[in-house]
């Protein structure tokens, strides 16, 4: 076997043909990532670009701030919140923004109904809101 014979194999003597644990690492983050671009595309078509919270629109391309939309978990991945359309509702920056300094509570599922609670002043809550999911229509052939 000459050198020449080696490269026509397109590098089968230097590399093997087992993909690294880099291109596994590398392939699993992809397929997570389209994963989640999935889902945002499904709770965007869901949730019609409006606000869930006050029911402004909102878009979460945008670059004003109150213009953008964010994707919001009911249930925090860190307290074992999956990424489901049941737990990821699109609400505005101001609403995400209340939400995350405890003057908003978000409670249900997002594909059924959802209870939005605001804090007053003395620490109590209310319910401010409460909603079905929007539905979305599907055409018929």
């Amino acid at each position: 076997m000459s050198v020449s014979d080696l490269f026509a194999k397109k590098g089968s003597f230097f590399k093997s043909e087992e993909p690294t644990r880099y291109e596994r690492k590398k392939h699993a983050k992809t397929a997570a990532d389209q994963a989640w671009l999935d889902l945002c595309l499904t709770v965007d078509a869901r949730d019609r670009l409006k606000c869930r919270s006050c029911g402004r629109r909102c878009d979460p391309k945008a670059t004003a701030l109150l213009e953008r939309g964010e994707r919001h978990h009911v249930v925090y991945r860190s307290a074992g919140g999956a990424d489901t359309s049941a737990n990821v509702v699109l609400i505005c920056a101001g609403c995400h923004n209340d939400e995350h300094k405890h003057r908003l509570r978000i409670e249900g599922n997002a594909d059924v109904a959802l209870t939005f609670h605001r804090r007053l002043a003395g620490n109590d809550w209310y319910i401010c809101r409460q909603e079905t999911a929007p539905h979305v229509l599907v055409a018929r052939d």
